[in-house]
């Protein structure tokens, strides 16, 4: 294995991971997603997911690094961030967001999709 990891969150999408490169020594993040059957809606939901990470270029924006699989795994490897998930920032400092607030960031992120 390439990278070493300690787990930091468990997600409906699966765990994410804390983790160091050991080629290059970078911090980056590894989101584990485990198939548990082989239902074609969760792997489209994957490939998905990938390809929307594969074409998100922007400075405020996580890098997406790459992937792989291991039998029933799928790793996605992102760059990491500090301060965690974006809804784990929300969460802390603001709270749960409201209508009118969620319709405001949904405005401010469409352009960057």
């Amino acid at each position: 294995k390439q990278w070493y990891q300690r787990r930091v969150a468990i997600t409906a999408g699966g765990v994410v991971y804390s983790a160091i490169d050991r080629l290059t020594k970078r911090k980056i993040a590894v989101k584990e997603i485990t198939i548990l059957n082989s239902d074609d809606s969760q792997i489209q939901y994957l490939v998905e997911e990938i390809a929307l990470h594969q074409r998100l270029k922007n400075k405020n924006i996580v890098s997406y690094l790459g992937c792989e699989r291991d039998g029933k795994i799928v790793r996605i490897f992102m760059e990491q961030v500090p301060g965690g998930s974006l809804s784990t920032l929300i969460r802390k400092h603001w709270g749960p967001l409201k209508k009118e607030k969620s319709t405001d960031c949904d405005s401010a992120l469409i352009p960057l999709l």
